[in-house]
This record gives C-alpha cells, structure tokens and sequence, in this order.
C-alpha cells in the first residue's frame, strides 16, 4: 500500500456503487474520512461547517493516475482496485 497521508486522493464507493474521488481526512478504526478539494482547504482553515464523511474502511480504495479513465468508462471494475482493507 503507498502511504496515505491527510490529502491524498482516494477512492470512495458511496451507496449507489459509484465510485467518487476524494481526499482523505483521516483513518479511524472503522472507517476512512473523506471530503471534496473545497472541503478540504476549508477544514485546514479551521471552518467545520461542512466536517468529512465517514466511508466505512472497505468501500475506501487506493487512488491511481489510470482510475478517472476507467470510471468514465465501461472498463470500471470494483476488484481492480486496492482497498484499504485488503492493503
């Protein structure tokens, strides 16, 4: 697994089974915390009007270059991917 630092891209499977790319916030024992870009700058400045959302840690994938071009695609494929978990 790379290292995962607050601001690294991830990969979040929401309810729908879409697959959403965001930037970590940070690891709980259960579950990974993640928000948008926006989100992000917001937090580091201290503003929680809009807190990261916990993903349960299993439906939380490792981000790579080549995964935007596949989720726009019919290439997309769940198991391709590196969960947390697994990692």
């Amino acid at each position: 697994m790379k290292p995962l630092n607050k601001g690294s891209k991830i990969v979040a499977r929401d309810c729908d089974d879409k697959a959403l790319i965001r930037l970590l916030w940070d690891i709980g024992e259960q579950c990974v915390y993640v928000c948008s870009s926006e989100q992000f700058k917001n937090l580091l400045n201290g503003d929680l009007s809009a807190p990261a959302i916990g993903f349960p840690i299993d439906d939380v994938y490792e981000y790579d270059e080549s995964i935007e071009a596949k989720i726009n695609s019919n290439l997309f494929d769940w198991n391709s991917l590196n969960s947390l978990e697994r990692s």
